[in-house]
């Protein structure tokens, strides 16, 4: 397995990097990494490999040996914007939507959300998140992560929402998720929007729809939110971006 870290543009210095603290810890203690082994350090979206030369608790040092810019982001850009769910499910949404190449991950505050921590809570929640997607995006090889943002209101967030998308809604019976992706097939850009354990209220998905984002069915049968946005987004990376569907 290839270990991959994100570091700093400034600690690239010629052919030498340096990697401290957390990161030394987890090259050093957790992987157990020695002098001579090899991994690789993503700077400024180019990827270096590189050779460790000195291992310590709190600094390695690395021999580049080489830069690549292999493009792992697909072309289409999307946004998800995910109601907030109970507990720590977001966790897993904002790692396997980094996986699935989301570019940014929006947490709304809608009408059925349970309600979000505040102060510091908030702040280590918001830390959390964005170490969950750089992790995820080192595991899957991308050259960035996605933009994590602050929890919002959802009506801000449809309003800055870019280009047409989607709503994932168990009332809608007729609209196909595929037909509307085919439509969907020369954007460049694509919001998908995710509801609470609750659903959406009517309302709300009135409100997506002056916003773009049309209604759509997962199937017969009712999702949980994580299970119902990685869904939503394979069927999405299948059809319109880089998992193997129809070229563009």
């Amino acid at each position: 397995m290839s270990h991959r870290f994100f570091i700093p543009a400034q600690n690239i210095r010629g052919a030498k990097a340096i990697l401290v603290e957390e990161q030394a810890h987890q090259i050093g203690r957790v992987l157990r990494l020695l002098p001579g082994e090899q991994l690789f350090l993503i700077a400024n979206g180019v990827e270096y490999q590189a050779e460790i030369t000195a291992c310590g608790a709190n600094r390695v040092e690395c021999r580049l040996l080489g830069s690549r810019l292999p493009e792992r982001d697909p072309e289409l850009t999307v946004t998800v914007i995910q109601c907030l769910p109970k507990g720590d499910k977001m966790d897993l949404i904002i790692q396997k939507a980094t996986e699935l190449g989301a570019a940014r991950i929006w947490p709304a505050l809608s009408q059925r959300t349970v309600k979000r921590p505040a102060g510091e809570r908030a702040a280590k929640q918001q830390r959390r998140w964005e170490r969950i997607a750089v992790e995820a995006a080192e595991q899957c090889g991308r050259l960035r992560w996605p933009e994590i943002a602050e929890p919002c209101p959802l009506p801000e967030l449809l309003a800055d929402s870019p280009g047409p998308g989607v709503v994932a809604w168990e009332g809608e019976g007729d609209a196909s998720l595929k037909d509307h992706l085919q439509a969907l097939r020369e954007t460049p850009s694509l919001t998908v929007l995710v509801g609470p354990e609750g659903g959406l209220t009517e309302q709300e998905v009135v409100m997506a729809q002056a916003s773009g984002l049309q209604p759509v069915s997962l199937g017969p049968r009712i999702l949980r939110a994580e299970t119902a946005v990685i869904a939503l987004l394979t069927a999405i990376m299948y059809e319109l971006g880089d998992m193997g569907g129809l070229p563009r």
